[in-house]
């Protein structure tokens, strides 16, 4: 065991190095443990004893043993895809060992069956454990030692003693399923049942840094850390509820507090692969420790999703991230949020058609591949909507009648205006799932788009019951099918609109998509009052703002269906899904070009990284609001991506002129200026930038430091080029 001291927490970056490269060294131990089957005569006690074991295995140095549920979700979808479950998740969370085990009846009492399988065997080995009572930190006890002794292991005494401790904050038989849940990480343990745990068994670690944990995850930030810091007082050498603990400050900002609790867990086990990726968070201002951290916790587990995450979010530049998330995928080919990343990243670099090729070499492998995975497609540019279309049918003939892809099929008719083809879709799949809201919601949206608005109200009704917060959900279904005016009036009738954050500002926004401009701009200053934090509120009032200096307050005569799906688009910017506005405003182009839905159409190309698609839309708005300094520092800052500084230039000097308070348009002339080495001039319209709007500060640093670096004295004109 390291040796335990006091420390400093500001030089806890400096020891969970030191730990981490020690863990390293010596190469950790990789231990997967399954849940165990379980007699019905005693629920609870299987899950309970492999969670158990989990977290007293955890607690010996060098050995790293991951989430139990983690672990037997992954086995299930190896069977699901027809591969060896054993060989697969061995591979897979590159483990020595695999640990499962059954309770069985044996006469007046029950043994316990503990299997092992992996390379530190010849041979699988099965071990029979016949407690000597029911109560679970006896039964733990000796299914602990017969476990050390079985995987070959070799502690130390202090090691040994503080797994024992672990064993002995077991709860009672009746806390012990519950607790077995949310240790296992598996969503489906209710608050309610670890209260009643914890009110039964007050004094157990394992009990209150679960009831932490999930306190933490319902919102209940005190609580949580008064929970989890009762859980480390009851057993100081718990690293699971030091680890806990961390988590829980981490979630209330807290670094400090919580790099302390990542290296007390560090202390006992600097092999815990979780509290490497805490403490790497919590130590972000250091990037190249907490770079090398995350990768210490990647080779503690290799599957910990986290780690990438965080690892990909530290590299300077995408392709080097994007380098990290493929590395990622080896280990974690099941997991959908993974694969969102990467596809977010690749399309935010304009390589669309590459994002589509991942996509397609994805769910080759038949552990990836699901109707989850599928459907991922649509967040994906519909640069092309029937090669989409034709790979979710693809879905389709390995998960027949799969309401996932039948409903992913249906979104790419919404978003292409094919809204009956898309309902056609939808009720078949409804006819499978009558009750699923997702669908039915879908179903309101296709509805609303062909105008059928009293249709979409009763299919929405159908799954909600009408009160104030039906007529919400039902006025952003009706902005999303591109219904402004439905919208209001469904929210008109709330009894107390104007106390109601959420319900104004779907009010103002569906205000301002008919030209209301003066009623939206008041709807949504009432909600940043009541809420000054909401960001639908504040991105729709600059939305609206733009929209309004752009045309002059004009409105702009649409079509019906043009209009419907540029409303679409806008309240798709409102909401930030950059790539659902792109479709829907080049749909309200086709249908209609118009130089505003030509901006907005370049605005959310831009956004997602396709700055060169972005450059003709942009070009069209400029000839029809030449004197307009929004339009034109959007198109500087499009040339400025491209290379072509002198386009930018050209542009961005006249917005500024047109307007000197663009502090936007300052910060983008500064970086063209910075791009033609002209640092003097750029700090100088950088420090105009930032007096105007002093937000954008945050964004300038590395970029000031260089600019000072690179720069001769700013003798003179302020203007002089270096």
């Amino acid at each position: 065991m390291v040796m335990r001291m006091a420390i400093n927490v500001r030089s806890g970056v400096a020891l969970l190095l030191a730990l981490a490269c020690v863990a390293l060294a010596q190469g950790p131990t990789r231990i997967v443990v399954l849940p165990f089957s379980e007699s019905a005569t005693l629920p609870g006690l299987g899950l309970g004893l492999a969670t158990g074991l989990q977290r007293s295995l955890n607690t010996i140095d060098g050995l790293y043993v991951p989430a139990v549920g983690d672990a037997a979700l992954f086995v299930r979808r190896a069977l699901d895809a027809g591969l060896d479950p054993v060989a697969s998740t061995a591979r897979t969370f590159e483990a020595e060992a695999l640990i499962s085990g059954r309770v069985e009846d044996s006469g007046p009492g029950f043994a316990v069956i503990v299997s092992f399988t992996g390379s530190r065997f010849a041979e699988p080995l099965a071990v029979q454990v016949t407690p000597r009572s029911n109560a679970p930190d006896e039964i733990l006890l000796t299914l602990l030692d017969q476990v050390i002794t079985a995987l070959g292991l070799t502690p130390s005494s202090s090691d040994l003693r503080e797994a024992a401790r672990s064993a002995e904050q077991a709860p009672s038989l009746p806390s012990l399923g519950p607790v077995g849940l949310a240790m296992a990480r598996l969503p489906v343990v209710e608050l309610e049942d670890l209260e009643a745990a914890a009110q039964l068994d007050p004094d157990s670690s394992w009990v209150l840094t679960e009831y932490a944990r999930s306190l933490s995850l319902s919102g209940e930030q005190g609580p949580a850390i008064e929970a989890s810091i009762r859980a480390t007082e009851l057993l100081p050498t718990d690293v699971e509820a030091w680890v806990v603990r961390g988590a829980v400050h981490l979630t209330t900002g807290d670094t400090r507090q919580a790099a302390f609790a990542f290296t007390e867990a560090l202390r006992l086990n600097p092999a815990h692969a979780l509290a490497l990726a805490g403490i790497a968070r919590a130590s972000l201002d250091t990037p190249g420790p907490a770079a090398d951290t995350y990768e210490a916790a990647i080779e503690s587990s290799p599957r910990l999703l986290n780690a990438y995450l965080g690892l990909a979010n530290l590299q300077e530049d995408d392709q080097r991230t994007l380098q990290v998330l493929r590395r990622a995928v080896d280990n974690l080919p099941d997991s959908i949020q993974l694969h969102r990343s990467f596809l977010e990243r690749t399309v935010h670099l304009g390589d669309i058609d590459g994002a589509f090729s991942y996509l397609q070499q994805t769910v080759e492998n038949p552990i990836a591949a699901s109707p989850a995975t599928f459907a991922l497609v649509n967040t994906l540019p519909l640069t092309n909507s029937e090669a989409i279309i034709d790979f979710l049918e693809g879905g389709l003939d390995l998960f027949p009648g799969n309401p996932t892809l039948i409903a992913a099929i249906a979104e790419v008719r919404l978003r292409t205006g094919e809204s009956e083809l898309a309902e056609d879709l939808l009720r078949a799949a409804l006819a499978q799932l009558p009750a699923d809201p997702g669908l039915t919601n879908a179903l309101a949206i296709a509805l609303a788009q062909q105008g059928r608005v009293e249709e979409a109200f009763l299919a929405f009704r159908s799954v909600a019951e009408a009160d104030e917060e039906f007529q919400v959900n039902l006025a952003q279904t009706l902005l999303e099918a591109g219904q402004p005016r439905a919208a209001i009036e469904t929210l008109a009738e709330i009894t107390d609109l104007q106390e109601d954050a959420v319900a104004l500002t779907l009010y103002g926004i569906a205000l301002g998509r008919i030209g209301r401009f003066a009623e939206a701009d008041s709807a949504l200053g009432r909600a940043l009052e009541l809420n000054p934090d909401s960001p639908l509120a504040s991105q729709a009032r600059v939305l609206l703002t733009q929209q309004r200096e752009i045309t002059g307050g004009a409105t702009i005569e649409l079509s019906q269906e043009a209009a419907s799906n540029f409303d679409r688009g806008l309240f798709a910017l409102d909401q930030r899904l950059w790539v659902d506005a792109a479709d829907a405003f080049a749909r309200a182009m086709e249908l209609q070009p118009t130089p505003l839905i030509a901006f907005y159409e370049a605005y959310a190309l831009q956004l997602t990284g396709r700055h060169r698609d972005a450059l003709s839309g942009y070009m069209l708005a400029a000839e029809a609001y030449p004197n307009s300094d929004i339009v034109l520092n959007n198109l500087g800052y499009t040339h400025l991506q491209l290379g072509r500084f002198d386009l930018a230039l050209e542009a961005l000097e006249y917005a500024t002129e047109l307007n000197p308070g663009n502090a936007s348009a300052l910060l983008n002339l500064g970086l063209a200026h910075f791009s033609l080495h002209r640092y003097c001039k750029a700090l100088e319209l950088w420090d105009t930038a930032t007096s105007l709007d002093p937000s954008l500060e945050s964004s300038l640093t590395e970029l000031r430091a260089a600019a000072r670096e690179r720069a001769n004295p700013c003798r003179g004109s302020s203007t002089a080029v270096d």
